[in-house]
């Protein structure tokens, strides 16, 4: 088993390095409360040990509270900031942006960008700073290392944690005698330690501007004492005697923001954006979703071009969740807050029949789900649910009873097992960055068994999207040099699939259990209760995903097999029915679903009673659509 990763106030837990600076490193992090990534920074530790540590930390949470304050989906969002007794650590807790820095940028392409590109990302600074400005905070640290690119082409100013509130409701909280700012490009009241203010900010924009055009920075001198009287006594190179394709205005403009006297630069950041706005490339919404070479560059250019406009089109593979061409699925996921599991649906509103869900049950995480009246998991809503169909502690204890790591269900023996799922490198899930690459290396029975466990561990405290990010990362290599009927193999991929579906990620999980019920189909026959359990949730994803009439065809071809090995009069099959007659009804076939309901809620009746979920279910539903009350119970 993997070494425990160090836990910061009981609930962030430290996955991989990602950053280290003066002030201390950033970590990428899990949040083990709400199941989701994020950033995480600790102060070092002999900061505040060497600092007046009262005074540092009420610094420390002011200037917390200030990050927290700019509203802008430029500025990553500040989820938690306080001191961890525990650890003894000062930490903020804030969103992870999945992109990549102006410095790593500048280290990969060290010439001169595209002028639309430049212009684009000092564009979007500047909106940053109108916002941070009104509040007003300065940011004081503005450099390629703060500045991001996400995937979808929208920049990101990090680190306003030193920034200074300008208010008079602020105790100023600076260290004495420490320059907030980074050399190259400090502005020349940060270097007189004079006071700074907004027009500070968009002198450091100017440094970074001219040096994204010209392919240089605007002082080339190495060492402290240079830049210091260049900064305030050189005057900058115009950058069209360096790169003379650069616009005349925008020239004007870089030679404006690096004044000397903050006076004399433009007046703010609203002022800088309207004159770089003649160089903005021009909206064309039903343009290319990427920009033009050099490809190799993030493309901060989309905002301006597609604004407004969905998360690109996969630039290779094709079919729900393909990936986007950035190394990142393709789509929002229900768990995201956006997407089918968001709003009203089968999961996400009231059912039909006024339960919620396709089967008017809760899911295994408390909120409404694929899940059986009563009970947790993707059964049928009939108080049991289809044998074989388990929750994610359910999952966790089959998984372990399989005595030697082999598991009975992967043999066709086993009861009350997850679906499976066969990953084809077609959904690549995030994974700790910190692991060596997968592909290619045969993955030992211990490493699957150990991995298994660890992430049946995970699903045991509803730590869905975690756990998949361990499997998915794995799961390429062990597949490569395993056969697909491998009972280790099935077994990883059963747990993964689980992960994916009941953490929401139905675009993930679709694709997976249909091809996971085709294997065992073939090997097993079509009664086989794995392949059916696999169908059954593969309908159910089709339902989260706005599909109904995909949902519907699935629980159709499906009851053949269904009544083959349960019988038509038994329970699941009863449920079974009820679940077509729902997506019928959210597929707009309402007449359909009247005549299925009527003869379900009959049989339902004459062979389970009255008091039976499928019969009152099936009866609710009826009246809803025949827009009358439910009969009388007897």
């Amino acid at each position: 088993m993997p070494a425990r990763r160090t836990v910061i106030a009981g609930r962030y837990e430290l996955t991989a390095p990602l950053s280290r600076g003066g002030m201390g490193e950033v970590w990428r992090g899990y949040d083990t409360v709400l199941d989701r990534d994020l950033a995480v920074k600790l102060i070092r530790p002999d900061i505040i040990d060497t600092a007046d540590r009262g005074g540092f930390i009420s610094r420390f949470r002011r200037e917390a509270r200030v990050t927290a304050k700019i509203e802008h989906s430029g500025v990553p969002t500040v989820y938690d900031a306080a001191f961890d007794e525990t650890s003894d650590r000062l930490y903020i807790a804030m969103q992870l942006v999945d992109g990549t820095s102006l410095a790593e940028i500048r280290k990969e392409h060290a010439g001169p960008v595209p002028v639309d590109w430049a212009v684009c990302v000092a564009a979007q600074i500047c909106a940053v700073l109108s916002y941070a400005h009104a509040i007003p905070v300065i940011h004081r640290d503005l450099k390629p290392q703060n500045t991001m690119i996400d995937r979808v082409g929208t920049v990101k100013v990090l680190d306003f944690g030193i920034a200074t509130v300008l208010g008079t409701d602020t105790t100023r909280l600076t260290t004495t005698g420490q320059m907030l700012g980074t050399m190259p490009y400090m502005s020349p009241e940060q270097i007189k330690s004079t006071p700074v203010s907004p027009r500070s900010d968009l002198y450091s924009l100017g440094c970074l501007l001219h040096e994204l055009l010209a392919g240089q920075r605007v002082f080339p001198a190495t060492n402290e004492l240079s830049l210091i009287y260049q900064h305030l006594h050189t005057p900058p190179a115009p950058v069209r005697t360096l790169r003379p394709d650069v616009p005349a205005g925008l020239e004007s403009l870089i030679l404006d923001l690096l004044a000397k006297e903050a006076v004399d630069r433009p007046a703010d950041a609203w002022t800088v954006h309207d004159r770089l706005a003649p160089f903005l490339p021009a909206a064309d919404p039903g343009g290319p979703d990427y920009a033009a070479p050099p490809t190799a560059l993030p493309d901060p250019t989309r905002p301006y071009r597609r604004p407004g406009a969905p998360l690109p089109r996969p630039r290779s593979s094709s079919g729900p969740g393909a990936p986007n061409g950035l190394g990142v699925p393709g789509g929002s996921g229900p768990s995201g807050g956006s997407g089918p599991s968001g709003g009203s649906g089968p999961s996400g509103g009231s059912g039909p029949s006024g339960g919620s869900g396709p089967s008017g049950g809760s899911g295994p995480s408390g909120g409404s789900g694929p899940g059986p009246a009563g009970g947790s998991g993707p059964g049928p809503a009939g108080g049991s649910g289809v044998p074989g169909t388990a929750s994610p502690s359910s999952v966790a204890a089959t998984s372990r009873a399989v005595s030697g790591g082999t598991s009975q269900a992967a043999a066709g023996q086993g009861r009350g097992q997850a679906p499976a799922t066969i990953p084809g490198g077609r959904f690549p899930a995030a994974r700790d960055p910190s692991l060596p690459p997968e592909a290619g290396r045969h993955v030992p029975d211990e490493e699957l068994d150990a991995a298994r466990d660890q992430a049946l561990e995970l699903l045991e405290e509803e730590r869905f999207s975690q756990a998949a990010d361990l499997l998915a990362g794995l799961l390429p290599a062990a597949a490569a040099s395993r056969p697909p009927t491998d009972t280790r193999l099935l077994d990883l991929r059963r747990t993964l699939a689980a992960a994916w579906f009941y953490g929401g990620d139905f675009r993930h999980a679709l694709p997976e259990l249909e091809q996971l019920a085709n294997i065992l189909t073939d090997v097993r026959g079509p009664r086989d209760e794995e392949a059916i359990n696999c169908r059954r949730q593969a309908a159910f994803c089709h339902a989260e995903l706005g599909d109904f009439d995909q949902a519907l065809q699935g629980l159709v071809r499906l009851t053949p097999a269904m009544i083959g090995r349960y019988g038509a009069d038994s329970e699941p099959a009863l449920a079974l029915r009820l679940d077509i007659a729902r997506f019928e009804t959210a597929a707009g076939h309402a007449a359909d679903a009247q005549v299925t309901l009527r003869v379900l809620h009959t049989d339902a009746a004459r062979l389970l009673g009255r008091q039976h979920t499928i019969a009152q279910q099936a009866a609710s539903l009826l009246a809803h659509l025949a827009h009358r009350r439910p009969p009388p119970e007897v």
